[in-house]
This record gives C-alpha cells, sequence and structure tokens, in this order.
C-alpha cells in the first residue's frame, strides 16, 4: 500500500503520530449532537456515493438463499477480482465481499467493492451496495475502512462503514474530511451520529487507526463451497 504524499501523510512522515501520542477517536468532549449531516453527506464525495455513480447501483435482493451463489454469479463473478468473507459488527448475519476488476491499469490502491449480506434466520441473500475508494479497503474488529487520499476530483476524507441491522444497505459509520467536518458513530445505527469537534490531531489520528491498526481485507480468502 503506498502512503503518498497529501496533507496527512505529511504530518504522519514529520513524526505527529507516535505510539505515546495516538488520539483515538474522538471523546465525548469533543462531539456534539448533530441534527443535519445526512443532508450534507449526500452531496459531498464519499466512497459510497462514488461508487454509486460509478457503477451504478442498485441495492436489493438477489434471487439466492446462500452466500457462497454469488461467487457463481456469472455477471458479477466473471469480472471479480476475488471474495473475502467477513464479520461486521452489529449485523447479525455473513457479509461477502467482492472486489471489482478495474480497467484503469495504472490503479494500485482501492478499488470497487461490492457487498452481499445474509441476515442469519434468512435464506435471502442481499446486495447491500459498494464502496469505491483510491486507498485498500481495510479492516478492523467488524468495522469496514474505506479511505481516500486527496487526488484529482477526489477529495480526502477518514471513512468508516457498517451494514444496517437489517442487511439492506451500507451505513456510514465515521466520516471526517480534511476540513475537520463530519461525524462518529458506535453503531450501526445512523439516528446515533454525533458531529466530529476534534482538531487536526484527532485527525491524523484516525488515519493512524487506517494505516497500523486495520488489516486490508484479503480478498481472495474466500472461494465458495
Amino acid at each position: 500500500m503506498k502512503k503518498m504524499g497529501v496533507k496527512l501523510i505529511a504530518g504522519i512522515a514529520a513524526g505527529i503520530l507516535t505510539t505515546a501520542g495516538v488520539f483515538g477517536v474522538a471523546t465525548a468532549s469533543q462531539i456534539k449532537v448533530i441534527e443535519t449531516v445526512d443532508c450534507k453527506i449526500e452531496s459531498n464525495y464519499s466512497s459510497l456515493t462514488s461508487c454509486e455513480e460509478k457503477a451504478g447501483t442498485t441495492r436489493g435482493e438477489t434471487d439466492f438463499s446462500e452466500i457462497w451463489e454469488v461467487t457463481e454469479w456469472a455477471p458479477h463473478a466473471n469480472n471479480s477480482d476475488g471474495f473475502a468473507l467477513i464479520y461486521v459488527k452489529g449485523f447479525d448475519g455473513a457479509v461477502l465481499v467482492s472486489k471489482q476488476h478495474d480497467d484503469d491499469a495504472d490503479k494500485k490502491d482501492g478499488g470497487q467493492y461490492w457487498f452481499f449480506t445474509r441476515k442469519n434466520g434468512e435464506k435471502k441473500v442481499r446486495c447491500a451496495g459498494c464502496l469505491y475508494t483510491n486507498q485498500d479497503l481495510r479492516y478492523k474488529d467488524g468495522v469496514i475502512y474505506a479511505c481516500n487520499i486527496e487526488a484529482p476530483s477526489v477529495e480526502e476524507a477518514f471513512e468508516t462503514y457498517l451494514i444496517a441491522p437489517d442487511g439492506k444497505r451500507i451505513v456510514h459509520k465515521d466520516y471526517v474530511d480534511s476540513d475537520l467536518w463530519g461525524y462518529t458513530n458506535d453503531s450501526n445505527i445512523e439516528s446515533n451520529k454525533v458531529a466530529f469537534d476534534g482538531d487536526m490531531d484527532d485527525y491524523l489520528a484516525l488515519w493512524d487507526i487506517y494505516f497500523n491498526k486495520a488489516k486490508d481485507v484479503e480478498i481472495g480468502s474466500y472461494t465458495g463451497r
């Protein structure tokens, strides 16, 4: 994974983040309740909105009853670089990640990742949507990290995601951009969002989690039956 030069990477290289100086997520004293965050996030660049625009994806039920069937679904599997089966915090069921092949030969990091779910006790597989990133998809403690660094037509943002309790869609957990606007959440219940009110050190600490604590989702580790 390349750690390219943007403002946050320069900060990390300068030693702003050290083992003793990691702040973690915003504390209760750094946050406030927010009610209008949904409207703004819909108009902002994010891994979720970018993928919906790029792929024209639609969420919904599939004809499958078992999650492994997605790996044999030709229209999707034939363009997949591989699959991974993961646990997602707050969702009672299986989550399958499929990385779709990117035609951009120069693209080394990130990509288009599709998510399929099967809730325990149900014989129904759903497509929960997709995420498009210019950094690799990462994972820690049941949380999905789909972050972007600044690039042409791409805004820098620290983003994490969960799956809605019903398995029908991907939902933002945390979103903080380089202007320090955003929110955090401790669950997959969107009404629990609170505004991020941290400073640049707090923002860099979030990125430290992505680079140094989260691990790449192991695409190709699940092959189906």
